[in-house]
């Protein structure tokens, strides 16, 4: 009468498969049994226990390897007391990190509008960042503005641009931030332009808005300031400002984009005249 256990009911005792158990085998980290005459192995209480020894240490988070050193010597004072603090250093670190990723993503479906672009996501860290430099006047513009500009500056944020670009340009952006008069007139007109990406591209009221900018001599001084800010800024070389433009415009509804090029001439103008 058979007093010893094979690997299928060892396995099943333990809630693994007999695969897991081989590999056990494989690595040393359980030694061979007995065997039967036609090749079986054959597990004791000394192995079952061994093997739940095993499986307990696993579910600490312990590697093999570590486990093998742990189990390895039974004479030797085992460091498992060191490891399990380690460990919970470790996981202390983890659930840290799981916790901020939770916050980021609760501060997102706190946002009126849950609508995720993945291909260009406004990070919690570049929203926080656009409404701690508008400080107050946040409540300005609507959350969709605040979104979009938060789209574009995970682009510059997300990234480790060439020389410290990503830091300049946020420098210049604050500066930009002190000036009353200026935001004045920027930020009810970043909300007219948050407002196009609901029209068509060909849409009339994209051309109307661009005339309008163009007349406007408080738009004319916000060109010759940002032209100023930006000759302060280290400017990106090719292929880096292709790309560059490439990522904040693929932040930008057809009808913004359009908005943009028909602005270009007369911003390139200002620029050249600022020299």
């Amino acid at each position: 009468m058979r007093k010893l256990l094979r690997i299928g009911e060892v396995a099943q005792l333990l809630g693994v498969s007999t695969k897991t158990i081989r590999h056990y085998h494989k690595i040393n980290l359980l030694q061979e049994p007995e065997r039967t005459e036609a090749g079986y192995r054959l597990y004791s209480s000394q192995d079952l226990m061994r093997l739940r020894q095993i499986r307990q240490l696993q579910s600490y988070g312990l590697p093999l390897k570590t486990i093998k050193t742990i189990l390895g010597d039974p004479t030797r004072e085992h460091p498992l007391h060191e490891l399990l603090r380690a460990l919970d250093q470790e996981l202390v670190a983890q659930i840290s990190a799981l916790e901020q990723r939770r916050q980021r993503i609760r501060a997102l479906l706190v946002e009126e509008d849950t609508h995720l672009d993945v291909t260009q996501p406004a990070t919690a860290a570049s929203v926080a960042w656009v409404k701690e430099v508008l400080g107050e006047r946040v409540t300005q513009i609507s959350p969709r503005a605040v979104q979009l500009e938060a789209k574009i500056w995970s682009a510059i944020q997300n990234f480790q641009w060439p020389e410290a670009f990503s830091e300049r340009v946020q420098e210049a952006v604050s500066q930009l931030a002190t000036h009353d008069d200026l935001l004045e007139y920027l930020l009810p007109f970043y909300d007219r332009v948050v407002a196009l990406e609901a029209l068509a591209e060909d849409a009339p009221e994209v051309q109307q808005l661009a005339e309008e900018c163009l007349r406007n001599t408080a738009f004319r001084e916000l060109i010759q300031h940002l032209t100023l800010l930006s000759q302060q800024s280290p400017m990106l070389e090719a292929p880096f400002a292709d790309v560059f433009g490439d990522m904040v415009n693929a932040t930008l509804a057809p009808a913004q984009r359009h908005f943009f090029a028909l602005l270009a001439p007369s911003i390139n103008q200002e620029t050249i005249g600022a020299m």
